[in-house]
């Protein structure tokens, strides 16, 4: 068993253009020096929890061959045995074509979960612990619905590349849906009625109505304000610890993009962050090292003499008493 792990979640690498959030939100040098790291480390495992490819709006091949330089280091830790790659959902297909044979490109190892028994650590993804998993994975039944979401996600990048902070504006639209506002009942009344041949004319008719909700500004967005509902991450993960089997100690998650570290005495949820949204949270991953191995959230910045430095991010621990959830 390695003795050092380090966990990162929801790169969404595209193409580098307006579109790419990662690209945009500078990520890439922090990226390179994490790699750097573990790569001087033989006892160091790197594990890829999901949604590393941003495939609902680009080509493989695209992605493929603007991050060779971050993405070769990736594949001389696999040639190694020191890579694995658990399934999200903007990567489900055409990964999980791979399954059945249990590696990714015939290289990496590929699972729908990690495990760490030694530890009792387990590492999912999270889109299924989503409150609408049909919208992520095509479910059975329900593949109508998920094709109407990667449609959307799919026109987005053009409006990405002239409108790079088009996610706040979609977060607006979503207020304005929450809220029951006819107009966004007829734009998703719209999107479920397209056929895959009218991309260009539901990009200019969804630029016209998306923007209404926040024009074009050099302003920062509006935040979008937290939820005062439960994390149903959260709830899982608690769900997932305090099983009766007693198996399970860690739970590591990804897809909120919302770093996590909460803690029930000796039991612990962490949710890894994304490396999408600089104006919002930092570079955040998961460590588990020691001995005995403990788990932490970990954040990468600069260390204020030009270069970049990692260090657990303690501030953002949440201690809670067991059973008061």
């Amino acid at each position: 068993m390695a003795w050092r792990y380090t966990i990162i979640s929801d790169l969404h690498l595209g193409d580098q253009s307006g579109a790419d959030d990662f690209w945009q939100s500078g990520s890439a040098p922090a990226l390179s020096a994490l790699l750097a790291e573990v790569a001087a480390d033989p006892g160091h495992h790197l594990v890829l929890l999901g949604d590393i490819f941003e495939q609902w709006q680009f080509s493989l091949d695209e992605i493929l061959g603007r991050y060779a330089p971050w993405l070769d280091p990736m594949f001389a830790l696999a040639r190694e045995g020191r890579v694995t790659y658990v399934l999200g959902n903007h990567d489900y297909e055409p990964f999980n074509l791979f399954l059945p044979f249990g590696r990714l490109l015939g290289l990496i190892p590929l699972a729908e979960e990690f495990r760490i028994p030694e530890v009792g650590l387990v590492a999912v993804h999270g889109h299924l612990q989503d409150p609408h998993p049909e919208r992520l994975v095509p479910l059975p039944g329900q593949q109508g619905v998920y094709r109407v979401s990667r449609r959307l996600v799919y026109y987005l990048k053009y409006l990405e590349r002239r409108y790079p902070n088009v996610d706040e504006r979609l977060a607006a639209f979503g207020r304005a849906a929450a809220r029951g506002w006819q107009s966004a009942r007829v734009l998703w009344q719209f999107l479920q009625r397209l056929g895959p041949w009218e991309a260009r004319s539901t990009f200019l008719w969804l630029e016209e109505n998306l923007l209404r909700w926040q024009p074009p500004s050099r302003q920062p967005p509006e935040p979008v304000p937290d939820s005062p509902a439960p994390d149903p991450w959260e709830q899982a993960a608690a769900e997932m610890l305090f099983s009766p089997d007693g198996g399970c100690r860690t739970v590591v998650m990804g897809h909120t993009h919302v770093p996590r570290w909460v803690r029930w005495g000796d039991r612990t949820y962490l949710n890894a962050g994304s490396w999408c949204y600089g104006n919002r949270y930092p570079c955040t991953f998961v460590r588990i090292e020691g001995d005995p191995p403990e788990p932490s959230l970990w954040q990468i910045g600069p260390d204020g003499f030009g270069g970049l430095r990692a260090w657990p991010w303690e501030g953002i621990r949440e201690d809670r008493v067991p059973g008061a959830g």
